[in-house]
C-alpha cells in the first residue's frame, strides 16, 4: 500500500474541512457573534495546519515513475474509511472552542454523528436551543457535507485516480457512473444534491420558516440526518405545509440518485419510466404509503390521549392528524432522518415495532437514506423463494 499517498489524501481532506469551517465563521459575523466567529477561525487554522503537516512532506506520492496514479482500490478504501475519522476530529474542535462541551469524546461523537448523518446527539434540548447561530449552523452543515460525502468533494477537486475513491464512496451508482468520466459523474451528483437543497430551501422559506431555519432543516433533510436547532424538532413549527415539504424531500432523497442522473441526461419521462419499472422503487414507495396509512388507522382506532391539554401525542380522534403524523414518521424512520412531529414512543407497541422494522430496511441503494436498503431485502426474498421452489420441484 502507498502509505504516503494515503497521508497526502487525508491531509487534503483536512484542508477541505478547514475551508468549510470558514462558512459558520461568516454566519457568526453576520449575527454579531464575534467570539464564536473567532473560535471557528481558530478551528479552521488548526485544520489547515494539520492538513499542511500531512500534505507537504508527502507531495508527489500519488504519481509513480511513469507519471500514472500510484494509488488504487486499497488506498481508496483506506482514504474513504479514515476520512470520516479525520473529519470527525477536525470538525469537533469548534464544539470545544465554543465550550458547547468540555469533553473531547462528546465533541467527536456529535461531529461524527453529523458527518455520518446518524442524527444522535449528546446535547440536551436546552443546550441545542441555547447554542450560538454559528455552532447551530455548523452542526447541521456537517449533515449536508456528510450526506454528499467529504470524499466526493475531494474527487471533484482532485479527480486524478479518483475512480477507486468514487466507487468506494458511492455504492449502487457504479453501473451508471462507469459510462462517464469520474469527475463528470461526481459533478452530476453534486448538481443534483445542490439542486434538491436549493429547491427545499426555497419551499421551506415560502412555507413560513426563516432563512436560517430553512437552511438548517434543508441540511438535515437532504442528507437524511435529522439535526434541528429546536428541541421539539419539526413539531416546533406545528405547520402541515412545512411537514409536507420536509416529508416530500425525505422521500425523494430515499430514492436512488441514479434516477435523477438519468433525468438530467435523458429527460424526466425516461427517468420516470425507469423508476416505475424498478421493483426497488415500487417496493420502497409501497412500504412508505402503505405503512403510513395502516399506522394512521391504528392510531385513529387507538385514540391516544385524545384532546388532553399539553399531551405528548396528538389528538388522534382526527383521522387526518393520525395519518399525517404516521406518514411523516414512517418516511422519517425508513430514510433514517430522525426528525419528529410526535412522540411515537407513546404510540401502541405494534406501531413502534413496525417503525423500527422500517428503519432496519431503510431506503433505496444509491440514496442518502440509511438502513440495509430495500434492494438487499428483495434479493434475499427472491433467493429464499427460489430455494423453496427448488425444494418443492427439484426437477
Amino acid at each position: 500500500m502507498n502509505y504516503k499517498a494515503v497521508f497526502f489524501l487525508l491531509g487534503c481532506v483536512c484542508l477541505i474541512v478547514a475551508a468549510f469551517l470558514l462558512v459558520p465563521a461568516g454566519i457568526g459575523l453576520l449575527y454579531g457573534e464575534h467570539d464564536a466567529a473567532v473560535d471557528f477561525l481558530l478551528s479552521a487554522l488548526f485544520g489547515a495546519l494539520a492538513g499542511l503537516a500531512m500534505t507537504l512532506p508527502t507531495r508527489g506520492s500519488r504519481v509513480g515513475p511513469d507519471g500514472r496514479p500510484d494509488y488504487f482500490r486499497r488506498e481508496g478504501l483506506a482514504v474513504v474509511g479514515l476520512s470520516w475519522l479525520v473529519a470527525g476530529v477536525i470538525g469537533a474542535v469548534p464544539y470545544l472552542m465554543t465550550r458547547a462541551t468540555d469533553s473531547p469524546v462528546d465533541a467527536i461523537f456529535e461531529t461524527v454523528s453529523g458527518f455520518t448523518t446518524t442524527g444522535s446527539t449528546i446535547l440536551s434540548g436546552e443546550e441545542i436551543v441555547g447554542m450560538s447561530k454559528a455552532l447551530a449552523f455548523w452542526r447541521s452543515f456537517t449533515h449536508w457535507l456528510g450526506g454528499f460525502g467529504i470524499v466526493m468533494v475531494f474527487v471533484v477537486l482532485f479527480p486524478t485516480g479518483g475512480r477507486s475513491l468514487f466507487r468506494s464512496e458511492i455504492p449502487g451508482i457504479s453501473r451508471e457512473a462507469g459510462r462517464q468520466r469520474v469527475r463528470d459523474s461526481a459533478m452530476t451528483l453534486m448538481k443534483i444534491y445542490v439542486g434538491l437543497s436549493a429547491a427545499e430551501f426555497v419551499l421551506l422559506w415560502l412555507a413560513g420558516m426563516t432563512w436560517f431555519d430553512s437552511a438548517l432543516h434543508t441540511f438535515g433533510t437532504i442528507a437524511t440526518g435529522g439535526f434541528s436547532n429546536y428541541a421539539e424538532s419539526v413539531a416546533y413549527f406545528a405547520s402541515w405545509k412545512i411537514e409536507l415539504v420536509i416529508g416530500f424531500f425525505m422521500f425523494v432523497c430515499g430514492v436512488n440518485f441514479a434516477a435523477y442522473d438519468l433525468a438530467l441526461r435523458s429527460g424526466w419521462r425516461t427517468a420516470a419510466s425507469s423508476l416505475l419499472k424498478s421493483l426497488e422503487f415500487r417496493t420502497y414507495a409501497g412500504m412508505v404509503l402503505g405503512s403510513g396509512f395502516l399506522i394512521g388507522c391504528i392510531l385513529w382506532f387507538w385514540g391516544g390521549s385524545n384532546g388532553v391539554e399539553g399531551a405528548a401525542v396528538g389528538d388522534y380522534r382526527s383521522f387526518w392528524r393520525s395519518v399525517r403524523d404516521a406518514t411523516f414518521q414512517t418516511i422519517c424512520l425508513q430514510t433514517s432522518t430522525g426528525y419528529a412531529t410526535a412522540d411515537f414512543d407513546l404510540w401502541p407497541q405494534v406501531c413502534r415495532v413496525w417503525l423500527m422494522m422500517l428503519a432496519i430496511v431503510g431506503a433505496c441503494a444509491g440514496s442518502t437514506g440509511g438502513g440495509i436498503k430495500v434492494i438487499r431485502f428483495l434479493i434475499v426474498a427472491k433467493a429464499a423463494l427460489a430455494g423453496v421452489r427448488r425444494f418443492i420441484r427439484p426437477r
